[in-house]
């Protein structure tokens, strides 16, 4: 019950045609379909672009199932959006996109970040011209999420094992319950950032020198045309929710 699940945001190599694209023409496409699916503004064209993207997911990168795991989490967000919206616009219509807004947006960044490596990631940083430290530590912070949600697995695991209840006493007594889970993982985040630390200063890691990558980042022919393909399909999705109406109205 009190598991966190964290095979969602876990990168997983796939022998995909997203998985071999460029990592910085998939941050472009992903930023795009992201700015794309914000400004769609009509409930059937933002059901359309989301088709679009499912399809997408689907077929180009294989990881549909993440996305759709990580979009039911945000599952209690969605309702608030939707009533929030409802009590001030009095509007099913109207109240149903802002929620298509933000489907869209999670399964736009996903196209991105469950395609690329840590390691890429930080290289396609690197390749933006940001500090070295600012791709180190944005990198670290990616492998730090997934480390984090194993270890409070294993502390939960280990006090329940030991006959402790976390769902025992009122609101009060309850969040004090947890507070033999979040002591010892504050102490095994420190103590892993401690080694992380070690080992670059072990490993002569410096800012002040020129950092040359053992990987470098080459863009080909089929990386433009993925991009040049993604651009035009939603660019004229979003056309169309301007300058085409579809006579489809849900009734209040």
């Amino acid at each position: 019950m009190y598991r966190i699940g964290y095979e969602a945001f876990t990168f997983q190599e796939k022998d995909k045609y997203l998985f071999k694209r460029d990592p910085r023409v998939k941050l472009g496409a992903a930023l795009l379909f992201m700015v794309y699916g914000i400004l769609i503004n009509d409930l059937i064209w933002a059901l359309l672009y989301s088709i679009f993207l499912i399809i997408f997911l689907s077929i180009l990168g294989g990881i549909l199932k993440k996305v759709l795991k990580n979009i039911v989490v945000l599952t209690p967000l969605l309702i608030i959006i939707f009533v929030a919206n409802y009590l001030v616009l009095y509007d099913i219509y109207r109240s149903i996109v802002p929620m298509f807004k933000l489907i869209n947006l999670v399964m736009s960044l996903n196209i991105f970040f469950l395609t690329t490596s840590p390691d890429d990631f930080a290289l396609t940083l690197e390749k933006l011209g940001l500090p070295l430290t600012f791709t180190l530590a944005f990198s670290l912070s990616l492998r730090f999420i997934v480390l984090l949600a194993k270890q409070l697995n294993d502390i939960i695991d280990a006090q329940l094992s030991r006959g402790f209840s976390l769902d025992k006493g009122g609101v009060i007594q309850r969040v004090k319950n947890f507070i033999p889970i979040i002591i010892p993982l504050i102490i095994l985040s420190i103590k892993k950032s401690i080694d992380v630390a070690e080992t670059l200063e072990v490993r002569g890691f410096r800012t002040d020198v020129k950092h040359i990558p053992y990987k470098d980042l080459k863009m080909t022919i089929s990386d433009i045309l993925f991009f040049t393909l993604s651009f035009m399909i939603s660019t004229l999705i979003l056309l169309g929710s301007y300058y085409v109406i579809i006579p489809i109205k849900i009734p209040i």
